[in-house]
């Protein structure tokens, strides 16, 4: 008796094909995707912040700054410790929506509240209180503003509890331009 050790192989029918296809054009659009998510990493990395010829655009860092209250006297100054801005961006904002005014969860470590101030066209609009690191206060633009488009110049201003003095302490100040378009 001899046994026949060829098995036959299964013709592939058209649904073999159609899955066959469907797993190729899977293929494609994840690596489509994975292309797109590369390029987006890369252009973000890679972005300078644009220059301008106006020295007050941007992110600045403002060192010439007071103590509130009476300050330490003739005290010698401790280094200030690493202040972590957050980066704002133009917005369009309807009636009612918020724009986050964030002190970075970095700012943990040295205890460092933030009080925010913004303004346009040298009109103070809004003024927070002190914002414990990792939380945000919002802002709703169109309380403030009528509809159109603004350049709003954000300033956060970090404060550190000083013991001694027993007083909250300004150590300086981080400013930025942003445009606003409040739509109603």
């Amino acid at each position: 008796m001899v046994f026949d050790l060829m098995v036959p192989v299964k013709e592939r029918g058209v649904m073999g094909k159609k899955k066959d296809e469907r797993n190729r054009w899977v293929e494609i659009l994840v690596l489509a995707i994975l292309a797109i998510v590369v390029v987006m990493l890369m252009l973000r990395c890679s972005r300078e912040p644009e220059k301008s010829d106006d020295d007050n655009s941007g992110l600045t860092v403002d060192v010439n700054v007071t103590s509130i209250g009476s300050g330490s006297g003739g005290a010698a100054k401790k280094e200030a410790p690493m202040f972590t801005a957050t980066g704002y961006f133009d917005k369009t904002l309807g009636y009612g929506d918020v724009y986050p005014l964030v002190n970075d969860r970095d700012n943990s470590d040295a205890e460092i509240y933030v009080r925010y101030l913004v303004s346009v066209d040298g009109r103070e609009v809004f003024s927070s209180g002190l914002v414990e690191p990792g939380m945000q206060v919002n802002w709703v633009p169109a309380e403030v503003l009528e509809e159109g488009e603004y350049e709003v110049l954000i300033r956060e201003v970090p404060f550190i509890y000083d013991e001694t003095a027993e007083e909250w302490v300004e150590k300086y100040a981080a400013e930025q331009k942003v445009r606003i378009k409040v739509e109603r």
